[in-house]
This record gives C-alpha cells, sequence and structure tokens, in this order.
C-alpha cells in the first residue's frame, strides 16, 4: 500500500488506543475527509506506532506476521507496512 502522508490535509476523526499486552505499542485509526485539492473523497487510515526503538539488524514478529525495521538484502521494500495490536517479540536474523 503507497502512503503519501505529504497528500493529507487533515484528519476530522481519529482514535489512538495502547496495546493491552504492551505499554510502548499504539494503533491510531482515523478518516481523512480532505486529502488534496482535486480529490475530496475520505479516506480509511491505520498505523501504529512505536515508543520503544526497532533495533537494526532483527527481525520482529508482530501480530503473526515477520517485519523488518530496514531493507532486507533480498526485499525490494526499504520498510513493511505494519497493523499491530499485540506486543512486539524480537527474534534473531540469521
Amino acid at each position: 500500500m503507497l502512503c503519501v502522508f505529504s497528500a493529507i490535509r487533515y484528519v476530522t476523526e481519529a482514535n489512538t488506543v495502547t496495546a493491552n499486552s504492551s505499554n510502548f505499542t499504539s494503533v491510531t485509526n482515523g478518516i481523512i475527509a480532505y486529502n488534496g485539492p482535486a480529490n475530496n473523497n475520505p479516506i480509511f487510515i491505520s498505523f501504529t506506532s512505536f515508543d520503544k526503538q526497532m533495533d537494526s539488524g532483527y527481525v520482529y514478529f508482530i501480530n503473526g506476521k515477520f517485519v523488518w525495521n530496514k531493507k532486507p538484502n533480498n526485499g525490494p521494500q526499504e520498510l513493511q507496512e505494519v497493523f499491530v495490536n499485540r506486543e512486539l517479540y524480537k527474534i534473531d536474523q540469521d
């Protein structure tokens, strides 16, 4: 999913909750009412913020998915988008 934050003008409704199993993870959901001069269609956003640094060189297991915090050698993406509401589990990378 491509996400261009510079195109976002304002969020009219948003809700941020802290994960039950973690005090350093929060999930934000919201609706953007106006996202550009030529497009007024509302779009839904959902993203996760971490109050803890994700260490370089590790793979994290987040809500059933493996996530890299930087570009893997064989992967096309620099960062992978995550939607989580559970605790981080750190797994050493081989």
